[in-house]
């Protein structure tokens, strides 16, 4: 072979260079005619969120997370890699772009994004393809696994937010609703990503809490898992990543018996057939799809939603829910609850019990949070398996601990 044919081989798809690396004058013109395309995709990419907002588009949340908010200029260099991730959330077009990518994926290439569904930093999957098309949230494992915190000071976390409330005249429960991949492990792959450590931490996790328990604790776990095992519908969304109709009444169930067993008098399930959720899994694989299951609804005889209640979960905002009976007893305590997206999943049914219930985010500054159990007779706090058992919730932080001490304490029910 040549020399200059051995140039040929060696050259880089951008243009032919000379001997000592430099674009050649063909290459140069190539260079030259790409610019103006990548000038025009970078402006589309940086401004092209803001001039889809002026004319009237609205981001969707495709993934099981908040939307990221436009970056702080006090925030000084660290906001220019928030900005990417402002920009890329609010790409007009993203939800299509995704599905347009999976669609590509599998029939042009005739395979998914990747084994397990789109991977995220590190690895993980945002979505784990498991068995007779149960799909689970990839979160499920990787926080877990990538978790530096100590199970046992996570334990201790709970107790002393129990013991704050409760030492300010309230009543405190606390409600861990189990991720999917703990009550269908069946479902999973045979192997994945993260399989031994997720095992292995939450194991962990629960072995710490039955040694120290928290006061006020109800415990949703050990039924749902039971329950899975013999139950010939499931209790669980199979492309989604939270509990059906099916387990939410067995949830609503568990709750309401803890605050009073007298509140399950006038209270069933009532078989309506089927129903179609589409699950949030599908959205992040690119491909929205319904799930039939079966709509097993909780009934509360003569329970009715009071006009102007809110049923809506904020983050930052206060939202109220008020009932009247005729019939099934409700609970007459001002309660609150701090939940998240499995609460927002059943707030419908587990809000019939309650004749004056307030509804905000977990995830609410502390600050809103802290002032929002003023006035208050009950607080009721519920969080996923995988941001509980991870201390993964401002919640649980020290200055968290500290502000909601401080205030409650200035703030008793007497």
């Amino acid at each position: 072979m040549s020399v200059s044919e051995a140039d040929k081989v060696s050259e880089p798809a951008g243009g032919t260079r000379g001997s000592r690396g430099k674009l050649s004058p063909e290459g140069r013109r190539r260079d030259s005619r790409r610019r103006p395309l990548i000038l025009v995709l970078a402006v589309v990419f940086f401004f092209g969120p803001a001039a889809a907002a002026l004319s009237g588009y609205r981001a969707q949340q495709i993934e099981n997370r908040p939307l990221t908010k436009f970056p702080s200029i006090h925030d000084g260099w660290k906001a220019l890699p928030e900005f990417g991730v402002w920009a890329t959330d609010h790409l007009a077009g993203r939800k299509q772009a995704v599905a347009a990518n999976t669609q590509v994926a599998q029939h042009v290439f005739r395979e998914p994004p990747s084994d397990t569904g789109p991977a995220k930093a590190g690895g993980y999957p945002q979505v784990i393809q498991g068995r007779d098309g149960w799909l689970f949230l990839g979160d499920d494992i990787s926080v877990r696994c990538k978790s530096a915190a100590n199970q046992s000071d996570i334990v201790a976390r709970m107790k002393k937010l129990s013991d704050i409330v409760t030492k300010s005249g309230r009543k405190f429960l606390i409600m861990i609703a189990p991720d999917k991949t703990s009550v269908y492990p069946q479902y999973l792959p045979k192997s994945y990503l993260g399989q031994a450590c997720a095992r292995l931490y939450t194991d962990r996790f629960w072995s710490a809490f039955d040694k120290n328990p928290t006061p006020g604790y109800v415990d949703a776990r050990t039924p749902l898992i039971n329950q899975a095992k013999t139950s010939p519908t499931p209790l669980y969304r199979r492309k989604d990543s939270h509990w059906d109709l099916e387990g939410i009444s067995i949830e609503a169930q568990l709750l309401g018996t803890a605050l009073d067993p007298a509140l399950q008098s006038g209270t069933h399930v009532v078989d309506e057939g089927t129903y179609s959720p589409i699950g949030d899994l599908t959205y992040l694989l690119g491909q929205p799809q319904k799930d039939p299951l079966p709509a097993k609804v909780l009934v509360r005889d003569g329970v009715t939603l009071s006009p102007g209640s809110d049923l809506t979960l904020q983050r930052n905002k206060l939202t109220h829910v008020r009932h009247t009976s005729t019939g099934a007893p409700l609970y007459q305590p001002k309660t609150l609850i701090l939940g998240d997206s499995f609460t927002d999943t059943s707030k419908k049914y587990v809000s019939q019990y309650f004749a004056d219930l307030t509804l905000l985010h977990n995830r609410s500054s502390i600050t809103n949070v802290a002032n929002a159990m003023i006035g208050q007779q009950t607080v009721i706090v519920q969080m996923a398996e995988r941001l509980a058992i991870t201390g993964n919730n401002l919640l649980l932080s020290d200055a968290a601990l500290r502000q909601i001490a401080a205030i409650l304490s200035a703030h008793p029910v007497k």
